[in-house]
């Protein structure tokens, strides 16, 4: 999972590690938001190397990364990766494939209809009508049969370039659950154990003509 424009990362720096916002991707060079002023002092120096991690697809990445320099009149932190990204840790959150009506869009403005690419009890994955961008918050109206459960998310991932989803073009985008009641929450967790329990019996049944 490559770094994208947008994208909140975090500087691991010995035992202590900062967020920032990753600008612009050139092949392996990699523009950086500087940090603030109360972390400034935090910045790599020119040459060092460090691990950059981020979130995609319920999977905490990293990679080594070197500094190259600060553009100081941007400012902005211009990094070197090295090697190819690893999976630091994968959150152990069921996710099902299913397609069920979600409402989203940004507080007080447009709202839109689509359906989940899938869904978990963290997050979720839909084709969005409009170009949406990482760390932007959004309010979703997620129905699961009779129910329509509200949800306060946060876009963790959006493809770069659109393409066709059932005859539409629409960006592929994955967002995380920041806000759910607890009665919501139940609701969810019985829908995706439910689908779980569904699913596994035909897993194994496959597995059996497989052998």
């Amino acid at each position: 999972m490559s770094l994208l424009p947008n994208m909140i990362i975090e500087l691991v720096l010995g035992r202590r590690s900062v967020r920032t916002r990753v600008l612009r991707c050139l092949d392996q060079d990699v523009y950086l938001e500087a940090l603030a002023d109360i972390e400034s002092e935090l910045t790599p120096l020119p040459g060092q190397s460090f691990q950059i991690v981020w979130s995609a697809d319920d999977i905490r990445w990293g990679q080594v990364a070197r500094m190259i320099n600060v553009l100081e009149t941007l400012p902005i932190m211009r990094v070197s990766l090295e090697g190819k990204p690893f999976p630091v840790e994968q959150r152990m959150v069921p996710r099902i494939r299913v397609t069920v009506p979600v409402e989203y869009g940004i507080p007080h403005r447009e709202r839109y209809l689509t359906t989940t690419m899938d869904l978990s009890v963290a997050g979720l994955r839909f084709p969005s009508a409009i170009a949406l961008w990482p760390d932007l918050g959004l309010t979703l109206g997620l129905r699961l049969g009779n129910d329509t459960l509200q949800v306060k998310a946060t876009v963790v991932r959006v493809d770069k370039h659109p393409r066709d989803f059932r005859g539409r073009l629409g960006w592929e985008t994955a967002v995380r659950f920041v806000g759910i009641s607890y009665e919501d929450r139940c609701t969810l967790e019985r829908f995706v154990v439910r689908h779980l329990q569904v699913a596994e019996p035909r897993r194994r049944k496959g597995w059996g003509k497989m052998q």
